[in-house]
């Protein structure tokens, strides 16, 4: 019983990782304007950036290296790019 607490844990969470991911990669097209952009700001490849644009999962380290270029950029007060579609 307890392994399937555990399994269903691990579920909801690498479910929560990948909307945090996702409301991140949001944010940082919002800044940068594209995808392409986004990835040559923050320096993740853009197959990365798309499959979690697809809703899939990513590793914990690229959702934070995301997460903190998005606050970098939030912190230096730049203009959201009005165009930007996701």
């Amino acid at each position: 019983m307890e392994l399937t607490i555990r399994h269903l844990n691990k579920k909801l969470s690498n479910e929560k990782f990948k909307e945090l991911a996702s409301v991140a990669l949001k944010k940082g097209v919002r800044m940068c304007g594209s995808i392409c952009a986004l990835e040559r700001k923050s320096g993740i490849s853009r197959q990365t950036l798309t499959n979690i644009a697809k809703g899939k999962s990513c590793s914990h380290t690229t959702r934070l290296k995301l997460e903190a270029f998005v606050e970098e950029v939030e912190q230096k007060k730049i203009k959201p790019f009005k165009g930007a579609k996701l």
